[in-house]
């Protein structure tokens, strides 16, 4: 005969161990799914949001980099500041390699025109004719120069010219109260300053930074 010692050794009976295993099985399967269902939830929350960080990035970026531009032109006591955003708004590109290309046309165009500008005004005054002159010798010097080198034609190519132009264009044929070489040089330190914020931007926050979260979400 079994006695009550034997039943004690035993220890607790198989019927009585199997609904606590079946209670700590459902636990870890609620768990489970709870995990789940936040994860789906999060991913849903990243996936509806990543059109409108794709579509506010760019926007945002030049909007900081253009107010960046005026402040800094501020400080430094340029008469019109509007130059330094306006170049803000034409060089800046995705990336430092793209903005780079777009400063350095930008630059040389910049300095090219308010040199020949300030020059021929000084000169000639703000004769249509010397204007005139001024626009075409300033496409034959961005050819000839880009000729000689193919590493100057990078630079100096149509879109040089279209930015000296412009340049020459404000410089000629504005009528200012103060010396012509004072407007010129003002001109040309402006649209440095938007190149200079434009490419601290690219460095600092290149377009497709918070791309990694749409990336994240299409690979789901």
């Amino acid at each position: 005969m079994k006695t009550i010692a034997d039943e004690r050794a035993r220890g607790p009976d198989r019927a009585t161990q199997q609904p606590l295993h079946h209670a700590g099985a459902v636990d870890v399967c609620l768990t489970t799914l709870t995990i789940a269902k936040e994860g789906t939830k999060k991913t849903n929350d990243r996936k509806r949001l990543a059109p409108l960080i794709a579509a506010t990035e760019r926007p945002t970026r030049t909007t900081v980099a253009a107010i960046a531009s005026v402040l800094a032109a501020q400080l430094f006591g340029m008469p019109e500041v509007y130059w330094a955003a306006i170049t803000v708004v034409i060089v800046m590109q995705s990336d430092v390699a793209a903005t780079f290309g777009t400063s350095a046309r930008r630059f040389a165009g910049t300095a090219l025109g308010a040199a020949l500008g300030a020059t021929l005004t000084t000169y000639f005054g703000h004769s249509l004719l010397a204007f005139g002159a001024g626009v075409f010798v300033l496409g034959v010097i961005c050819a000839l120069f880009a000729g000689r080198d193919e590493r100057l034609l990078q630079f100096l190519d149509a879109t040089t010219y279209r930015h000296g132009a412009a340049t020459l264009v404000i410089v000629m044929l504005i009528t200012y109260h103060e010396p012509v070489w004072r407007v010129a040089l003002h001109r040309f330190v402006e649209s440095s300053i938007g190149i200079a914020v434009s490419l601290a931007m690219a460095v600092v926050w290149p377009e497709g930074c918070l791309a990694g979260i749409r990336e994240e979400t299409s690979a789901l």
